[in-house]
């Protein structure tokens, strides 16, 4: 039988499957999927700011927000607890540099940062900034840089 005049082929159609294609490849370098016990794991380059803002609360490390254009922003959530880097379980701010100066050599293989995301809501709600008046820009830019560049 007569090939069917409904069977044209666009021209546009191999450029839009490949932008579709390109698309999905950096969806998939920017999130992971959720793990059955709640976690996500994410890649980072240790060689460059990553850009998280931790506290330390009871023994977790839950993050406070991320720094605008670094690799953490869009990617990482407040109220998310760090839980390990590169299999490294770390609950302090000086367990994440300590690791993060491991792996911050050139042309290093990025690093798997591990996050709890399902924490309680009531937990989420209670994590706050310090009370009082914000440290002067200065001096929160260079305490996020030393965090950011462990």
């Amino acid at each position: 039988p007569p090939p069917s005049s409904s069977s044209s082929t666009s021209t546009h159609a191999p450029i839009h499957r490949k932008q579709q294609q390109q698309q999905h490849r950096l969806l998939q370098s920017r999130t992971s999927p959720i793990g059955q016990d709640g976690t996500i794991s994410l890649s980072f380059d240790a060689t460059k700011p990553i850009g998280i803002e931790l506290k330390e609360s009871d023994g977790r490390l839950l993050v406070l927000g991320t720094e605008p254009g670094k690799q953490a922003a869009g990617r990482v959530s407040n109220g998310w607890q760090l839980l390990s880097i590169a299999g490294v379980s770390v609950k302090t701010q000086r367990e994440v540099g300590a690791v993060m100066r491991k792996h911050r050599r050139q042309n290093a293989p990025p690093v798997q940062m591990v996050f709890d995301i399902c924490l309680p809501v009531s937990r989420r709600t209670s994590i706050a900034p310090p009370k009082g008046p914000p440290p002067p820009s200065a001096k929160w830019a260079s305490e996020l840089e030393t965090l950011v560049d462990m």
